[in-house]
């Protein structure tokens, strides 16, 4: 009979923190959600730059933190690979728009070759020391 109350109990409990669960799911969203869609349908040019900047400002942060425990070298060739890639894509995308896909294929296959030889040399670099 004492296993069965306390069972009972347990369970009981159990159904009492999933409902306390869903209120405070069901508060937090008039009380953070709410506001916010109020005031991004309201005035969303607003919204939408300050979303933005808060954005932007966290991938920098994040960045900035990870570049200042990261070593130069690593760091040097992660932005020569960006770079390598952002110039690849916009010269591959700008050859189809002017009717070249040849071209771009071309330019995918030298951007490939690239970031493939820079990689080598920078891992050579590294074994060296």
């Amino acid at each position: 009979m004492n296993n069965y109350k306390s069972n009972l109990k347990s369970k009981l409990l159990g159904i009492l923190k999933f409902a306390v669960l869903i209120i405070s799911c069901i508060a937090a969203s008039f009380v953070f959600v709410w506001p916010l869609w109020k005031f991004s349908t309201g005035v969303p040019k607003i919204y939408t730059i300050i979303v933005l900047i808060l954005l932007c400002s966290a991938v920098i942060y994040f960045a900035v933190k990870k570049i200042i425990k990261t070593p130069i070298k690593k760091t040097i060739q992660f932005f020569v690979n960006l770079a390598l890639l952002a110039s690849g894509f916009y010269l591959s995308i700008k050859s189809v728009f002017d009717e070249r896909q040849l071209l771009s294929i071309l330019i995918l296959v030298i951007m490939i070759i690239l970031i493939t030889v820079f990689n080598i040399l920078m891992n050579r670099i590294k074994n060296e020391k």
